[in-house]
């Protein structure tokens, strides 16, 4: 139905527009409580890049929207998160540059799984 929606939606406003933002923030948060937390991202990293598309980088809706991405990010299961975090960190760098304070947080994150995953391997 979510995709049905999407592909309506998209018709009628086109790709750029606010109605397709909201429509595809839904399809993230569903897959989202269906578990699949690698579409979700992926859905909420596309939204918030068409979120600085449409509204700009600095508009509190990106800002939150980058928000989201992070949060969502920070639930991911720490065997997945690495992976995911390097698209994170290029969205957000992309979105608000590499000194945003999204962007250190990334990489403070991406920094502290490295740590922990190589303390696991040398026990």
């Amino acid at each position: 139905m979510a995709y049905q929606l999407d592909t309506e939606v998209t018709g009628e406003y086109g790709p750029e527009h606010l109605n397709t933002v909201h429509i595809r923030e839904v399809r993230a948060h569903l897959a989202y409580l269906a578990g699949d937390h690698a579409t979700s991202l992926g859905w909420y990293l596309h939204t918030a890049r068409l979120r600085a598309t449409i509204q700009g980088p600095g508009h509190p809706d990106t800002e939150e929207a980058t928000r989201r991405v992070y949060s969502l990010w920070r639930t991911v299961p720490d065997a997945d998160a690495p992976a995911l975090g390097a698209e994170v960190l290029g969205a957000v760098t992309d979105i608000h540059g590499p000194e945003a304070a999204v962007a250190r947080r990334t990489r403070k994150r991406l920094q502290a799984l490295a740590a922990s995953r190589a303390a696991g391997s040398i026990t």
